[in-house]
């Protein structure tokens, strides 16, 4: 618990102020969540031991139980006194929240979640969100969920345009635009298959267009008076072109929308592959249907829909190619197919 007691020196009118940590690390320590990581994992893999019911996946100070409602509160009631007697780590219940996918059609809660919350008083302060919920920044629920949420998501970068509208130098505004806050929505485009992000991708991709246009003496993309001229089109392709194509390389989100999810899902697989245990007899992709799909490991199942959503899109095992590799076990690189 006691990482450093080094004094730090914090400058202020009056002087400076000697202030000595005592705990955890200093703020900004690049290990930090390394070690907060390493801490928290001997309290979960204990607690997944007794619930082999629940599914933990943890992801820096993010703790996500998946499983049935009743099983994952009662690993819950077990999780906080855990946390804060091994760590000393209060878990926030009000920051905390529940989400059942059957649930997500409901207006309110049913009537059996009542009879859970009589089994486990201490966590009837905790949250439910019917409609879906944020896993790590993505919204995971219903159709209308996701994309309010992507559309409030773009509606956010968008703002920032008029932030920036006044930076006096020209290439620096264009760098804020295409590296600072025309990424921002990438992230969500590995996550989400297109259909759910390509209204705001077309978006985005306009508002960030129109701002570097706009700053050009251009025309807003949005006055009524303005009209797309062939020159106006010509800007934003230039804009949009790869730099070895002549252009300025200011990527089309909507344009990389497919290929970003498509290729995210198969590095996904590969993920699952590599950290499957005895996952050799399963990296070929030849799948038994009496044997790997009736698996109820989670991450096998996840294996299993991630291979045949990518065979349906059109996806080819690497073997199925001219020149085809070794088998998995062979590899020289260790790298599993696709």
């Amino acid at each position: 618990r006691k990482e450093s007691s080094a004094a730090s020196d914090v400058y202020k009118r009056q002087g400076v102020h000697h202030l000595r940590g005592e705990c955890g690390v200093q703020q900004g320590d690049p290990a930090a969540a390394s070690m907060f990581a390493t801490g928290q994992q001997p309290v979960l893999i204990r607690l997944a031991k007794r619930h082999e019911r629940v599914f933990i996946v943890a992801y820096a100070d993010n703790i996500f139980l998946v499983g049935d409602v009743e099983s994952c509160f009662q690993l819950t009631t077990e999780l906080i006194p855990a946390m804060s007697e091994d760590l000393d780590l209060d878990i926030q219940l009000k920051s905390s929240w529940v989400h059942v996918p059957a649930w997500a059609h409901m207006t309110s809660t049913p009537d059996i979640y009542d009879d859970i919350l009589a089994k486990f008083p201490s966590l009837r302060g905790l949250p439910v969100q019917l409609n879906g919920a944020k896993v790590l920044g993505c919204p995971l629920g219903s159709p209308a969920y996701t994309r309010a949420e992507t559309d409030k998501l773009a509606s956010n970068i968008i703002s920032l345009y008029d932030k920036i509208r006044d930076v006096p130098d020209g290439r620096i505004h264009f760098q804020l635009v295409k590296f600072c806050i025309h990424t921002k929505f990438q992230y969500i485009l590995r996550c989400l298959p297109p259909a759910a992000t390509m209204e705001a991708a077309t978006r985005l991709d306009a508002a960030a267009c129109g701002a570097v246009m706009t700053y050009g003496g251009w025309p807003a993309p949005d006055d009524p008076n303005m009209t797309e001229t062939p020159a106006y089109a010509r800007g934003k392709t230039k804009l949009q072109l790869p730099h070895e194509l002549g252009g300025f390389g200011l990527i089309s989100l909507a344009h990389v929308a497919n290929s970003a999810y498509y290729t995210a899902t198969a590095s996904y697989v590969q993920w699952l592959a590599s950290d499957l245990p005895n996952v050799t007899k399963f990296a070929t992709f030849q799948f038994n249907p009496t044997e790997l799909r009736a698996s109820k490991h989670p991450f096998i199942v996840d294996l299993v829909a991630a291979h045949d959503y990518l065979r349906r899109l059109g996806a080819n095992d690497s073997r199925s190619m001219p020149n085809n590799r070794p088998s998995y076990g062979d590899c020289d690189d260790g790298q599993p197919p696709y």
